[in-house]
């Protein structure tokens, strides 16, 4: 991919951001999205609840900053939470991140940097885990076995959406993800 690509050296980047349950990770993530290195005026954030069972109150501020929106069809599928978020997205990149996590304060610009100058149209980062808040038997699976992107990158050749920049045109190109129903995550 040539710089060119975009239209610009810093092209617009839509953040989507699945959740279930868990406003307090959603407000917490969103703040390290907004203490990004990268340029607010080419950040698009959109939150999609997947069915959440509790109801939410965010703050007015929250609402006016983000896009949030409700997955209505497959309540038990990320992906199709997923695909809500990239039909309202305007990125020239759509990056795809888990609502409990920590992205570094250079995250978005290192990512959309990668891309741009590996000539990919999609790039996976890694994801570390923090065992000191909550360790559960899902996320000790998922370390060791799941979300080992460099593995699955070089392997497999798939990528996780834990951590995944794609160029919108991969999309435009091939569509979105699988839209059916999955076990709760």
């Amino acid at each position: 991919m040539n710089p060119k690509d975009f239209q610009s050296e810093r092209p617009t980047v839509s953040v989507i951001i699945p959740f279930y349950n868990n406003q307090d990770e959603v407000v917490r993530i969103e703040e390290h999205i907004r203490n990004q290195t990268y340029p607010e005026s080419n950040l698009e954030v959109i939150f999609v609840d997947n069915g959440s069972e509790d109801s939410y109150q965010f703050q007015e501020s929250f609402l006016k900053r983000n896009i949030l929106l409700t997955e209505k069809k497959y309540l038990n599928s990320p992906y199709s939470a997923r695909n809500r978020g990239i039909e309202a997205s305007t990125g020239e990149i759509i990056v795809f991140v888990d609502a409990n996590s920590f992205p570094e304060g250079d995250w978005l610009e290192q990512g959309v940097n990668c891309l741009r100058d590996s000539g990919k149209d999609l790039m996976g980062g890694n994801v570390l885990f923090d065992f000191q808040d909550e360790m559960t038997a899902a996320k000790i699976v998922d370390s060791l076995t799941s979300i080992q992107m460099k593995d699955a990158i070089e392997k497999r050749g798939v990528a996780y959406t834990a951590n995944l920049f794609v160029k919108r045109c991969v999309f435009d190109q091939i569509g979105h993800f699988e839209e059916r129903s999955a076990i709760r995550w």
